[in-house]
């Protein structure tokens, strides 16, 4: 058993509550109308501010921003950082691959709106925004925006689409008291790379995406939040796509509570490292907010496996999770919702060798 980098201890912070928004993209690299990159990758190096807050979307002042951020094309294997303003010694991070990837993330937003990123290596970036933070005075009880969990139910069984094809589905015994699912999409492309998202149906589609699915032998997998009614899932090449239902948004019809409330923290490398099968790695978790259990949001990320199998990652050190199946060779990214309780450890172990990274993004009160 090896441990992981160490991680000082954080001050207790105050939740946030979370206010979903229609997913609407904020910027696109390929698109020739962008400023300064006009349809060209964005160089290794470059900082690059893009705007998320004070538009039509994201009120003006709002400190973090809920977005599913996608890089693809990139020029071989490196990372993609972002910070509020000028780039810090520390940062959150994610890595690129030529194949691609996207993940839910929370965004820090300088006090104009803008959130900087820098690739290592040339990649596209696309951002769509799918919620913001806002964050309570004192620490206290309050109704709406708490993701509360459920446990993962199926809600769409692994099903083969064609390109363009889509399935529709409910999410059934919905409580009076949500507004909003937090939902997770897994699918592997059959042909070429594509994208999915989840729309309401009778509605448009939406011009912003949940999912990139990246081609070859490839399991991508990504948390997104959805309206409460029937959805319909669309995917723009042929893949094979499941749905789990995890948590629900409350809405003003919810008990008071802090249950739910989000807090972001500093990034934090938890772990880089390869993992051996049958070796479990162990992890500090920086100190929590007081008087709370919680669960704890990570970017989980998997590369240059030996053979395709499973990672696990849980609190304590018993293995009492679900796995996360992986490929051999490419880039698995994962955000994870992992229940911490009174933990103050997490761990992981892989069924192959393989490179694990584990970043923090922020803690849920339960």
């Amino acid at each position: 058993c090896r441990s992981g980098l160490a991680v000082p201890p954080l001050p207790a912070p105050v939740g946030q509550q979370l206010t979903p928004v229609t997913p609407s993209r904020v910027f696109d690299s390929r698109q020739s109308t962008q400023p300064l990159t006009g349809g060209v990758r964005l160089a290794a190096g470059t900082l690059k501010q893009v705007k998320v807050a004070g538009t039509s979307v994201v009120p003006e002042g709002t400190g973090w921003v809920l977005a599913n951020v996608t890089v693809i094309d990139g020029a071989g294997t490196g990372l993609l950082r972002w910070s509020a303003g000028k780039p810090q010694a520390e940062r959150a991070s994610r890595p690129i691959t030529d194949g691609g990837s996207s993940g839910l993330e929370l965004l820090p937003v300088d006090g104009d709106g803008n959130v900087t990123f820098e690739p290592t290596i040339e990649t596209h970036l696309i951002i769509d925004v799918v919620g913001y933070l806002t964050p309570l005075s004192a620490p206290g009880r309050v109704r709406a925006g708490r993701i509360l969990q459920t446990g993962a139910v199926a809600l769409v069984q692994p099903t083969v689409l064609s390109a363009g094809g889509a399935t529709e589905f409910d999410i059934s015994s919905v409580p009076e008291w949500a507004s909003s699912a937090v939902i997770r999409i897994t699918a592997q492309a059959n042909a070429g790379p594509g994208f999915v998202t989840v729309s309401p149906v009778g509605a448009t589609r939406y011009g912003a995406s949940q999912l990139h699915v990246p081609a070859g032998d490839v399991i991508a997998t990504n948390l997104t939040i959805v309206p409460v009614r029937r959805l319909s899932l669309y995917t723009s090449d042929a893949a094979t796509v499941s749905v789990e239902l995890l948590g629900y948004v409350t809405n003003e019809g919810a008990d008071e509570s802090t249950a739910g409330l989000i807090v972001p923290t500093d990034p934090k490398l938890l772990v880089d490292a390869v993992v051996d099968p049958g070796e479990a790695v162990h992890f500090d978790l920086p100190a929590r907010p007081t008087g709370s259990t919680m669960s704890a949001w990570i970017g989980l990320s998997v590369a240059d496996a030996a053979r395709p199998g499973e990672v696990r990652l849980w609190a304590g050190r018993r293995p009492e999770a679900p796995t996360r199946p992986y490929r051999s060779g490419p880039l698995t990214h994962s955000p994870e919702l992992v229940a911490v309780g009174d933990q103050t450890t997490l761990s992981i172990t892989t069924a192959t060798s393989a490179r694990v990274r584990a970043q923090l993004i922020a803690y849920l009160l339960t």
